[in-house]
């Protein structure tokens, strides 16, 4: 009689073990599993409208020194390997483009501006990413001595990112200057961010069969939020 039960004892575990081998994603007693939903959800106020890099304080204000080498990087709406010249009301890459796109990054990109960017690759709307802050803020680059700099000055207005770039001393590290201008960059699409590339792995532009479905909810808990 011990044998046997020793024996029905070894069973069950054994039972128990293989049906341990085949895991259930959903509870045994549901019939028919249903597709993941994923809400994202967001705060965009505070400091998510300031900007999205600080380099070093100097004169109160934030710097950015650069000398020779390789550019530094930024993520960010710019192409960093382009430059861009600022015409039509946009900022277009062009090979002998007055302003790099790594600067430009450094320059006018919001907290916000590099969060949309990594979710849905940015704040698009016909043919154009579109930056969208909510402070205004100063920097200055500089590349030789502090006589000779230029200065980036960030306002927002109506939603959007204005620049303008002044420059000071006998010679600047680029000669050229920009009044109040949208901060808006051509970007035929696509334009993909970490949903896209979860949801549409074979970039046909419709939301995948085996893909989670996704909510991306953008709030923040007073006035002045972006949306």
């Amino acid at each position: 009689m011990k044998y046997i039960a020793l024996f029905l004892v070894a069973l069950a575990l054994m039972v128990g073990a293989l049906a341990q081998t085949m895991p259930c994603h959903a509870p045994s007693f549901v019939s028919e599993s249903v597709k993941p939903n994923l809400l994202i959800a967001l705060d965009n106020s505070g400091s998510m409208g300031a900007p999205a890099y600080w380099s070093k304080i100097y004169n109160n204000r934030d710097t950015l020194w650069f000398k020779s080498g390789a550019p530094p990087r930024y993520y960010g709406y710019f192409n960093n390997d382009s430059n861009y010249n600022y015409t039509g009301g946009v900022f277009k890459a062009s090979p002998s483009g007055t302003w790099p796109g790594w600067l430009l990054n450094w320059a006018t990109m919001s907290r916000t501006d590099v969060m949309r960017k990594v979710l849905v690759g940015g704040k698009y709307s016909s043919n154009k990413l579109i930056a969208q802050g909510r402070n205004s803020w100063e920097k200055r680059y500089y590349k030789g001595n502090t006589s000779n700099y230029n200065q980036f000055s960030m306002t927002v207005s109506g939603g959007k990112t204005y620049i303008t770039i002044t420059k000071s001393g006998s010679n600047p590290p680029i000669n050229a200057t920009l009044s109040n201008s949208a901060v808006e960059v051509a970007s035929p699409p696509p334009f993909r961010g970490i949903i896209h590339q979860i949801a549409d792995k074979d970039q046909d532009n419709n939301w995948d069969d085996n893909s989670p479905r996704f909510g991306l909810w953008l709030y923040n808990y007073g006035p002045g939020g972006t949306e």
